[in-house]
């Protein structure tokens, strides 16, 4: 069983949970305060879009996982994975893998953490493989997932239309 909690190197423990629709507010504060850098490897999002998701819990075959910690008192969600799942005979063996971690706590561990937290889940679940889309120019994560056994299966140029220019993209997978 993989762990639902870990230390930071300052000794905040970052706990996973699954997320809830009373997490509506901490979802938001997790999205509206990310920085720019962060924002740019994003689909557009907004409150309502937020709302929807929460709303939408109940039909989700996994629930979203959210990322923890307590700072003085008062819990904050800095990370969220999801799992998409097609339950299609010819893919219900896979899910897609989507990941967002805060910038404030970027490179201490939680995006590795995270995802492979959402391997155990997977694997708990029955799930054969995960795969996920990356920008190329996004070498912090593709390092995450490379660390965490993900291989590149292909990359596309030019693949997403997004915030007015073309990005190439690299598919990776990780059989469970």
């Amino acid at each position: 069983m993989y762990p639902q909690s870990f230390s930071l190197d300052n000794g905040t423990t970052v706990s996973f949970i699954e997320e809830s629709p009373r997490d509506l507010e901490s979802v938001w504060g997790l999205y509206s305060t990310l920085g720019s850098e962060s924002r740019k490897t994003l689909p557009p999002f907004n409150r309502k879009l937020i709302e929807h998701w929460s709303r939408s819990l109940p039909d989700y075959t996994f629930k979203p996982v959210l990322a923890n910690v307590n700072e003085g008192g008062v819990e904050r969600v800095i990370g969220r994975a999801s799992l998409t799942h097609d339950s299609s005979p010819a893919l219900k063996h896979r899910a897609e893998l989507g990941i967002v971690v805060h910038d404030d706590y970027q490179g201490k561990g939680v995006g590795s953490n995270l995802v492979l937290f959402m391997v155990h889940v997977a694997r708990a679940k029955g799930l054969r493989k995960l795969t996920l889309d990356v920008f190329a120019d996004n070498p912090r994560a593709l390092h995450v997932f490379v660390e965490c056994g993900f291989v590149k299966e292909g990359q596309f140029p030019d693949h997403y239309w997004f915030r007015g220019e073309y990005h190439d993209v690299v598919r990776m997978g990780r059989v469970l």
